[in-house]
């Protein structure tokens, strides 16, 4: 697979997370529900990889006092879906998707160097950091709003190369 490739699990799917009859908008706003659609698709391509590492990451990103309360689609009416449309912050990004890549650098470290590596997402200051923003706390902008290119970059990982 080439080097920043697109992951097949995007566009697979009764919804699939990129539309080739919609124009990309990397740069518009990102909202909370996309969020959420997107780290559903992940997971259910990555338990389609690994199903272990699937388990550990849903574990500790659904359930009470977790980044996600449910994976149930809220009723049209409440104020649960009405959030589903507010912007997403890039803090609310990184715990959505800080899950996915704890779990992954503890199961595959060199799989996920090498997928980081390859979608332009990987620390290069800090060759310790297993995730796709900086170790240091002094960049941290977590209160501003995420783009779809933020939001692609963080779950731009191709589940389809993870080792067995």
């Amino acid at each position: 697979m080439a080097p920043g490739a697109e992951p097949v699990w995007w566009r697979e799917g009764d919804m699939p997370a990129v539309d080739e009859a919609i124009a990309p908008s990397d740069r518009g706003p990102a909202n909370v529900g996309q969020a959420k659609w997107m780290a559903k698709s992940a997971l259910d391509a990555l338990r389609s990889a690994r199903p272990d590492i699937a388990a550990t990451v849903d574990a500790a990103l659904v359930g009470a006092g977790k980044p996600l309360v449910s994976w149930d689609a809220p009723a049209l009416d409440s104020n649960e879906a009405k959030s589903q449309y507010a912007p997403l912050l890039v803090g609310q990004l990184k715990a959505i998707s800080a899950p996915f890549y704890a779990a992954l650098h503890a199961a595959e470290p060199a799989w996920l160097l090498t997928e980081m590596q390859a979608s332009q997402t990987r620390d290069g200051s800090d060759s310790l950091n297993p995730y796709p923003w900086t170790s240091a706390s002094g960049d941290d902008r977590n209160t501003a709003p995420a783009n779809l290119a933020q939001l692609k970059a963080v779950f731009s990982l191709r589940f389809e190369s993870l080792p067995p």
